[in-house]
């Protein structure tokens, strides 16, 4: 009942905020994220621990409520039957496609929402309908393998090439490369792909 009083005025005095919140809350469904792991994995599979809960605990890491995923594993350990080692194997293993789906099903949903309160964007260049692509190479880390601690720079991860669409503000696709040393060039061919007609695709001339 107090729980309830407190809501109520939100939704009086800061509706938009509660709307946001609903929304978010909708789109990152646990079990749509379940729906969107099973979808795009091909190797990997969920038993005791689902890929929704280890998402939360990643997303907790990301918006830094919490300073690891340690943390955030202590914080949720009462809903997970794993151990902590089991979470960072399971994090370890996620593959590539699955994190690409992720981005592009998660933001159909968003565009959608879009779409439906006619908050479209004009768009940079009139009469099509523009792609931005950038690159993001995951940073190093000092938590690395005893064979490269005597090396000066940090092993890279891997890296990302995001494709943000101005019209909604939207990263709509991404696609996601585990040798953070490879060039973004060696990508290309997949965004092309990518391309429909009446667009106009804007990239640095590191491509």
């Amino acid at each position: 009942m107090g729980f309830a009083k407190i809501f109520d005025r939100f939704i009086e005095e800061s509706p938009v905020s509660v709307m946001f919140r609903g929304t978010l809350e909708n789109v990152f469904a646990a079990d749509r994220l379940d729906q969107i792991f099973d979808k795009y994995s091909d190797k990997q599979y969920c038993r005791e621990l689902s890929f929704s809960i280890c998402a939360e605990m990643l997303g907790l890491v990301v918006t830094r409520e919490k300073r690891s995923v340690n943390a955030a594993y202590k914080e949720k350990k009462k809903q997970i039957a794993v151990s902590v080692q089991a979470v960072y194997q399971k994090l370890a293993r996620t593959e590539p496609s699955v994190s690409e789906g992720l981005v592009r099903e998660t933001a159909k949903d968003l565009d959608k929402i879009i779409h439906q309160m006619k908050a479209n964007l004009p768009g940079p260049i009139p009469g099509y309908q523009v792609r931005i692509v950038d690159g993001n190479h995951l940073a190093g880390t000092e938590h690395r393998l005893k064979e490269l601690r005597d090396i000066g720079d940090s092993p890279l991860p891997g890296h990302t090439v995001a494709i943000l669409n101005p019209h909604v503000e939207l990263i709509e696709d991404l696609i996601a490369c585990e040798d953070g040393h490879m060039n973004q060039r060696k990508l290309y061919g997949e965004l092309l792909f990518k391309v429909e007609a009446g667009q106009c695709w804007i990239a640095d001339r590191d491509w």
